[in-house]
């Protein structure tokens, strides 16, 4: 199992790249709570070696952000962060988790204390609509068996 260089979550909704330019002060927050949120938990020097950037998406209440529209201002945040450039990211794995009344949720157990705290989080800040969770971590070649 692959040790996350950083791992992290953000409270509030991804900035879209179907925005626009008018929308340009809430691109700049979003790149800035996620660079805010990942200096929290990542003090080594940016890695230049191929990386994987998982992206799980919680919208409190179901307006969400198209998954692959919110992934480039999470990637310019940890840009000279925790990356030295976003070409290295060789593998994005994205995913929107919609709430549903009733529904369980299963994740590995080694992700389980992390959407717990975002699940909590989302509970507890009713304003807010959106939980991101961020994990960077090491490229791992697989073969492509996740196709």
């Amino acid at each position: 199992m692959l040790v996350p260089l950083v791992e992290f979550a953000v409270i509030g909704r991804p900035a879209s790249v179907n925005a626009g330019d008018k929308n340009a002060a809430r691109k700049r927050i979003w790149k800035q709570l996620v660079y805010t949120e990942a200096s929290n938990q990542y003090s080594g020097p940016p890695v230049s070696y191929k990386t994987t950037l998982k992206v799980f998406y919680f919208p409190h209440n179901n307006q969400y952000t198209d998954v692959d529209n919110g992934l480039k201002y999470t990637l310019d945040g940890i840009k000279n962060l925790v990356i030295d450039d976003d070409k290295q990211v060789t593998r994005i794995i994205a995913e929107r988790f919609l709430r549903e009344p009733g529904a369980s949720l299963v994740v590995p157990l080694n992700i389980a204390a992390p959407v717990a705290n975002v699940l909590h989080a989302m509970e507890s800040k009713p304003k807010k609509d959106y939980v991101t969770l961020i994990k960077l971590e090491k490229y791992e070649c697989n073969g492509g068996s996740l196709w």
